[in-house]
């Protein structure tokens, strides 16, 4: 369908992307193809799932670095089942699939009763680092990224796709933001959303925002819509500035010459 083929063209032409679990397994209709519809940018084929309901990620030589402090004997523990899959010839297996000593609804044959620790190493691919096109994809068999102690481990991964992010942002994990190029007006557009679970909300202050200018040169940086302008420092290849007290919502523009 037209979002796998944008994906897929983006990557080709150099993009990169970071997938987990069941991306483009189910199509918009809930039909499952069998495989993933974006396995040739993914570098792996589609096999099955685990019946263990908690496992493991045990990261490779190559990919230590980025596991922050975790290893063959200290597995990433995480509580839910993964996808099996099988990595295509080109493609760098980071990581691999740890299962239990035993399985976690075996009522009678287990190692614990307060936890079920890693005891079977497996061959199966968890994280897969695939070249496709000009671009490359980081593929994981499980959702890493939505769980908060594992944050580093995402991050590192995501900066390995990309080492110079187009921007960066320090703000607590309530703070959504997004940025877009506006060619017609030549500038940046950075949009900051505060979204608690509790209301109402409690303002969040001194977000600070790092953006790459791709060597343009910055003329102002302005609150939307009022056009409040903000102070900003810049190095050769940056622009920062400070968001200083988010409420809700707020947007601002970042103008260039």
């Amino acid at each position: 369908n037209d979002e796998v083929e944008a994906f897929r063209r983006y990557v080709y032409e150099g993009g990169t992307l970071y997938a987990s679990k069941n991306t483009s397994l189910q199509r918009k209709d809930g039909s499952r193809p069998g495989d993933f519809m974006l396995g040739d940018v993914f570098g792996v084929s589609f096999l099955g799932e685990t019946s263990e309901s908690f496992t493991y990620i045990s990261p490779s030589e190559e990919a230590l670095g980025l596991f922050d402090g975790y290893d063959d004997t200290c597995p990433v523990g995480i509580d839910e089942k993964q996808i099996i899959v099988r990595a295509h010839a080109d493609a760098k297996v980071w990581g691999k699939v740890v299962l239990p000593f035993s399985h976690p609804d075996d009522w009678q044959n287990f190692t614990s009763i307060h936890s079920n620790p890693p005891g079977r190493p497996t061959d199966h691919p968890a994280v897969v680092f695939n070249s496709f096109g000009r671009g490359k994809c980081v593929y994981v068999t499980a959702s890493l990224e939505k769980y908060e102690i594992f944050r580093k481990i995402v991050v590192n991964i995501i900066r390995q796709l990309c080492p110079a992010p187009s921007f960066e942002a320090e703000a607590p994990p309530v703070v959504e933001i997004t940025c877009f190029w506006q060619s017609e007006h030549k500038r940046h557009v950075v949009s900051a959303l505060n979204f608690q679970m509790e209301q109402p909300n409690v303002p969040v202050r001194n977000v600070r925002i790092a953006l790459r200018k791709e060597n343009r040169r910055v003329s102002r940086i302005k609150k939307l819509p009022d056009s409040i302008a903000l102070p900003y420092q810049e190095d050769s290849a940056r622009v920062f500035f400070v968001i200083p007290e988010l409420d809700v919502f707020g947007m601002y523009a970042v103008e260039y010459e």
